[in-house]
């Protein structure tokens, strides 16, 4: 029989204590916190080389983390788990942390996998068959774009939430790239969540646009924080004023930006 390490025995004085008047949401939840990550950097991309690739965005995803790792850091990444993922080439393993994300009236159940790699960088894939089970990152077979991508993405930035709010995320500085995942700055300062944001501009393009109605389908904390004067909204337009540091993928690309007459 397997010898109960000084940390189990901790992590299960606690639990009973709890479930002994003291206030536990669930036996579930309380297990999940057991597996608590710790980080230095979180860092939060649609697309991560080589498990999923659409454009640059997945190969600055798949490789600075690990250049990040090398210098003695503990970064992780935190990407959608997409139909495309090859799980033949990689050990993706459960991690025992799930969820439910609500989006309007509907409640979505997310599952949070996770893979390793030899630079010691750990990857969590977010897997909900609903949202990313398809046949393409963002566009369907013919190249138009799923019409509920916007959708898709609003779920995955509140998973990101999620895990943070119920501390089995904890970090010291969040990464967001592009206008997927823009809106995790505004989310944070909503709720009061001390962690610093840089906002990383690869393709300033896509704005992530969407209306006064989509964002009904936000958390309350989000609807009632809105630009009440606006009908419609830019993700990186919102990335970019509520973020604590911005910077793009390189000198020049920062140049371009910084003399065109406005980005939305």
């Amino acid at each position: 029989m397997r010898e109960v390490t000084d940390n189990e025995y901790g992590h299960y004085q606690k639990l009973h204590d709890r479930l002994n008047g003291r206030g536990v949401k669930s036996i579930r939840e309380e297990l999940q916190l057991f597996n608590k990550k710790e980080m230095d950097v979180l860092f939060v991309s649609a697309e991560v080389a080589p498990f999923s690739k659409a454009g640059g965005l997945a190969d600055v995803a798949g490789a600075l983390p690990k250049e990040i790792s090398r210098k003695g850091k503990n970064i992780a990444v935190i990407t959608p788990y997409y139909s495309m993922v090859n799980e033949s080439k990689i050990t993706i393993h459960p991690s025992d942390i799930s969820g439910i994300i609500q989006l309007g009236d509907e409640n979505f159940y997310y599952e949070l996998y996770q893979y390793k790699d030899e630079t010691g960088v750990n990857f969590y894939f977010i897997k909900n068959d609903h949202f990313y089970n398809r046949t393409g990152i963002y566009t369907d077979e013919t190249g138009e774009g799923f019409s509920d991508n916007k959708k898709r993405y609003f779920f995955f930035q509140y998973v990101v939430i999620d895990l943070i709010n119920r501390d089995l995320f904890t970090t010291k500085l969040i990464q967001c790239n592009d206008h997927h995942t823009a809106l995790i700055p505004w989310m944070l300062k909503n709720r009061k969540i001390n962690i610093p944001t840089l906002l990383t501009i690869h393709n300033a393009e896509y704005q992530g646009w969407f209306s006064k109605d989509e964002m009904q389908m936000l958390y309350g904390v989000d609807f009632h924080n809105r630009d009440k004067r606006r009908k419609h909204f830019s993700s990186l337009s919102i990335g970019i004023k509520y973020c604590d540091a911005l910077n793009t993928v390189s000198p020049n690309y920062a140049n371009e930006l910084l003399n065109k007459e406005k980005l939305s």
